[in-house]
């Protein structure tokens, strides 16, 4: 009998444990992916049901144009996880979030322009907070810590997939996760 109540207790803490490691082993390639430079690489890491509402091929266009840009480069590192929260289970599928920050480094490729920078950190400044951004002027570079929060998704037959908790994407978030899953989260 103290057996069975054991493993009563013992096995959800062990599951939720699996899961959280699966997680960060999933989110850390993606992470390596996007520090790398190769964001289409990291678009494998996105549910399907994405790419439904929003064609691959857009968003591949959209990156190529924004990361081989010849007047700003733009650099990803220092990906952190913080928290994964307990999975929620919804017709087999699993749910979690994610709390994880990141350090984007745009750097300016023309000739100096100060005004430019600080237009930028301006902007970055009310986005994530200006103890968050860093200007670097010799270098023409500003720093941007991004404190963020995504959603994790992994249907039976596919491992973690991800997408980031943003307003902006609120009605494709809405049609990918179910309200009910939303609420738990």
């Amino acid at each position: 009998m103290r057996l069975i109540l054991t493993l009563i207790i013992l096995l959800p803490l062990a599951l939720q444990a699996q899961h959280k490691e699966e997680i960060t082993k999933t989110l850390n390639e993606y992470l390596a992916h996007s520090e790398s430079g190769d964001f289409l690489k990291s678009l494998d890491y996105m549910p399907d049901e994405f790419f439904n509402l929003v064609p691959r091929a857009q968003m591949e266009a959209m990156l190529t144009e924004t990361f081989d840009n010849p007047d700003l480069g733009i650099a990803m590192q220092d990906g952190e996880i913080h928290e994964i929260s307990n999975e929620v289970v919804h017709d087999d599928i699993r749910y979690a979030t994610v709390d994880y920050q990141y350090t984007m480094t745009f750097t300016n490729k023309k000739e100096s322009n100060t005004e430019a920078l600080n237009m930028m950190k301006e902007y970055f400044a009310a986005q994530v907070g200006e103890e968050n951004v860093r200007v670097d002027e010799e270098k023409q570079a500003i720093e941007v810590i991004k404190k963020s929060t995504m959603y994790a998704i992994s249907k039976p037959d596919q491992g973690w997939r991800f997408i980031e908790k943003s307003s902006d994407l609120d009605q494709v978030i809405d049609q990918i996760i179910p309200a009910e899953v939303l609420e738990q989260l």
